[in-house]
């Protein structure tokens, strides 16, 4: 008669040689090798920032675990606030793809699904990105100070966390100085700057670099004229 066996047997990622072997009384009957290679179950990583600004573009960075030297397709799939925004299709080359978006539609929580077929497996990993929006706001709004003295300004952003702030004063659209500032934890900054030396009216101009988001305020600059009586 005909007799069949099945064994389970657990192997690290590698390449291996089997054989089956009969032992019975009378004689012992061998296979003939035969190679296999045990696949390590690949694995899609992202790299990705949890939390951007409304307008700043997104980068998503996918690397393929382990590395494949060959071309893998792949397909990006993006939920905006429960709702399917976008999917697209990309290439993981050399393991490794860039995907840029811009253009983000607004604020709110974004869903990232990446997907890839390797080895006829279906591999995703999936995250999340916070998409803020914040506000800005900076006192005061208009003041007037003599050429060349002291102004301190405040800025105020919302929601509350540390945020990088350029302060530029601007005379029709050219940049007379620029500096820049950290906020606190509450998303407050202080800075104090020096007037330009001409008399006019300027542009203080407080930003998030690259984000959209700013405020302004005007600040009139006066030449006063002491005489000596």
């Amino acid at each position: 008669g005909e007799g069949v066996s099945s064994i389970d047997v657990k192997l690290s990622p590698s390449r291996y040689l089997v054989k089956a072997m009969v032992i019975s009384k009378l004689r012992r009957v061998e296979s003939l090798p035969k190679a296999f290679t045990v696949m390590e179950i690949p694995k899609l990583l992202l790299d990705i920032k949890k939390t951007i600004f409304y307008g700043e573009p997104l980068e998503i960075k996918v690397r393929l675990y382990p590395q494949l030297g060959s071309v893998i397709e792949g397909i990006l799939y993006i939920s905006y606030n429960n709702s399917q925004y976008i999917s697209k299709t990309f290439s993981i080359v050399d393991g490794e793809a860039s995907i840029i978006l811009r253009d983000l539609p607004g604020s709110g929580a974004m869903n990232i699904t990446v997907c890839a077929s390797v080895y006829s497996i279906t591999v995703c990993n999936t995250t999340m990105v916070e998409v803020i929006k914040p506000s800005m706001s900076i006192s005061p709004t208009s003041t007037t100070v003599e050429v060349g003295s002291s102004v301190t300004y405040s800025i105020a952003v919302s929601p509350s966390q540390r945020y990088s702030i350029r302060l530029s004063v601007l005379q029709d659209s050219s940049i007379v100085s620029s500096q820049s500032v950290e906020t606190d934890d509450s998303g407050i900054a202080r800075l104090s700057i020096k007037a330009p030396s001409r008399a006019g009216r300027y542009t203080v101009l407080a930003e998030i670099p690259d984000s959209g988001v700013s405020a302004n305020a005007v600040l009139n600059v006066i030449e006063i004229v002491r005489t000596i009586r």
